[in-house]
């Protein structure tokens, strides 16, 4: 294929300036594109079409058609290389031709291609060569890859939040191609599942997948099943977790690194339904691709997942033996070494060395901190907030100018029907402009009240997302409590009841603190709904009003006992007082009657 390249780039600059019919260009076009599609069998007609005359002009197009497709479809099927060389030739072209259009499309391939192989360097050069052309005579193509490229690009270093406006830059142009707008979507899921914001990668991935079946791209279906299927997994729904996996599975290559990714993915979902001997014959089919293609990060994570399972089949020192193997991949991810020191701790204390479980226990500790996976959510609550206020404020400045076209038309309208009132001398007519004059004043307030209620739909967005974030918070410390207090068994005496004391302390702190963040907010936004509810019930308690608030957000009674750091038979025995307090009958919906308030 490449020697027929550089013998169409010969013919090109040798070939007469001899003229041919437009049928005998575009019949040319047509069938270089055939051949860098794959169909190898146009190769004599070309060369035919070629030997008979066409004209220069028309074989450089033809050859700069055949140049792009080609490079796409190798760097689609992820053969990188490949699409390096026909790029490479295909910017020798194009600036020979001082086609500045076609220059951008190689070069913005050319840095994505050099980002897939991980040659960072070479891939900001090329960006910063593709910068110089002037953005007006860039391709639609150019335009959006340059921003999937600057997105992937922002995701290597870690700036999650820049990378997902990157993404929506492509989204919101809306002139992107079913497959650039799969590729975005799949991105996109990527990302979130990275953020541990899983709701959002099943949205995404279910789109991209939609778009990748209609085009029939089983690489890419393979790829958008397995991000679901660990999406799944984290919402605890086993079932289609091994149903998006086993499709990963069957739409990967045989023995390419996509298939050992699904088998592994199988195997933790076998794991977690308790399916050990088959999770353990899966993750060795895993090891066996991952050696035989020489992906030592494959191995070592393969090897962790086989520990996961040892350990749950009582099997401590076989498990510290995969571990130790483990470590000796380098350069080791902090979420890796993190997943590692957890299984080390599990796997000491299992064998009863508490010293070295102890120790293992910190270090978790310290790199989980520095995962920021709490600063991850949240990143990801305040661009959602971003986003929706920006919708919001889009609204609302419509909303403002629709009232505002209104407000002059009422005006000009109430001049002429002042104009028609002194020269009317029919009683129907000054009856008739003062039902428009009526009207045009309930439409004004009809206005005004809408832009009030979205002025509270944003405070009350706001509340929300504030409430997320708490939740999260809540989760965090209570993992935190969990950790502290499973230590606290393993320690006698005055250090004991010293940590019990600290415990205590903790939990009571952070929840005072979330109560009172809370309760600021919840009062600007629903300022008179303690007062509506001692109306009602004057002998409610504080903690009864904490509670209401809380149901009125509709939180669970699990979310409330995490938030106020009180048992779940806690909550649930105060929700029975407010239904007697507030006399409600049987078939009353607590939480529908608090937020109807």
């Amino acid at each position: 294929m490449r020697l027929l390249l550089f013998w169409l780039i010969l013919v090109a600059t040798a070939a007469t300036a001899q003229e041919s019919s437009r049928d005998q260009g575009r019949r040319l076009k047509e069938l270089v594109s055939r051949y860098a599609n794959g169909d190898t069998a146009t190769e004599s007609a070309i060369q035919e079409l070629l030997a008979s005359g066409i004209s220069e002009k028309e074989q450089a197009n033809a050859l700069s058609d055949t140049l792009l497709c080609m490079a796409e479809r190798w760097s689609t099927n992820r053969m990188y290389r490949k699409a390096l060389v026909a790029d490479e030739l295909g910017l020798g072209h194009a600036t020979t031709m001082k086609d500045q259009a076609l220059m951008s499309d190689h070069l913005v391939n050319l840095a994505y291609n050099y980002y897939q192989l991980d040659v960072l360097d070479s891939a900001r050069l090329y960006m910063e060569r593709l910068i110089q052309i002037p953005s007006s005579v860039w391709s639609d193509y150019a335009n959006i890859s340059c921003s999937n490229v600057q997105a992937l690009m922002a995701e290597k270093e870690g700036k999650y939040l820049e990378a997902i406006e990157y993404y929506w830059k492509v989204l919101d142009t809306g002139t992107a191609s079913a497959v650039q707008m799969g590729t975005i979507q799949s991105n996109l899921a990527v990302l979130f599942t990275r953020l541990g914001h899983h709701q959002r990668c099943i949205y995404y991935s279910n789109q991209a997948l939609a778009i990748y079946e209609q085009k029939k791209d089983s690489v890419r279906i393979s790829d958008v099943h397995s991000n679901l299927g660990v999406s799944w997994m984290h919402q605890d729904s086993l079932d289609r977790a091994a149903f998006h996996h086993l499709a990963s599975i069957r739409y990967s290559i045989p023995h390419s690194f996509a298939h050992a990714r699904g088998l592994a993915n199988y195997a933790n979902v076998l794991r977690r339904q308790g399916r050990l001997q088959e999770a353990l014959t899966i993750i060795d089919s895993s090891i066996h691709i991952c050696q035989r293609l020489d992906v030592p990060f494959g191995v070592a994570l393969n090897r962790v997942n086989r520990a996961h399972v040892l350990l749950d089949m009582q099997k401590p020192a076989e498990a510290l033996d995969l571990l130790r193997e483990s470590e000796q991949y380098q350069p080791i991810a902090n979420t890796f070494k993190t997943e590692i020191c957890s299984l080390y701790y599990v796997a000491y204390k299992a064998a009863g060395n508490q010293s070295k479980a102890f120790g293992f226990l910190q270090q978790y500790m310290a790199l989980r901190d520095s995962t920021e996976r709490t600063g991850s959510e949240r990143i990801v609550l305040e661009w959602e907030d971003r986003i929706i206020r920006s919708q919001k404020d889009r609204e609302l400045t419509q909303l403002n100018q629709q009232l505002e076209v209104t407000r002059q038309r009422q005006r000009m309208i109430l001049v002429f029907s002042g104009m028609l009132l002194l020269l009317a001398t029919a009683g129907g007519g000054i009856y008739y402009l003062r039902r428009q004059r009526e009207n045009l004043a309930a439409r004004l307030l009809e206005e005004e009240n809408a832009n009030m209620l979205l002025q509270l739909e944003i405070k009350e967005q706001e509340l929300t997302t504030q409430s997320i974030h708490l939740h999260a918070l809540g989760k965090f410390t209570e993992e935190i409590g969990n950790k502290l207090i499973s230590l606290r068994g393993q320690l006698n005496g005055e250090n004991g009841e010293l940590l019990g004391k600290i415990i205590r302390e903790f939990e009571h702190g952070v929840s005072e603190e979330i109560w009172e963040d809370f309760r600021d907010r919840f009062e600007r936004v629903n300022d008179d709904f303690n007062q509506k509810l001692l109306q009602l019930c004057p002998d409610l308690t504080p903690v009864e009003l904490k509670i209401a608030s809380y149901l009125r957000l509709n939180l669970s009674s699990k979310e409330i006992s995490r938030l106020t750091n009180r048992s779940a038979g806690t909550i649930s025995n105060t929700r029975s007082a407010l239904r007697k307090k507030l006399r409600l009958d049987e078939e009353d919906n607590l939480v529908a009657f608090l937020m109807a308030l």
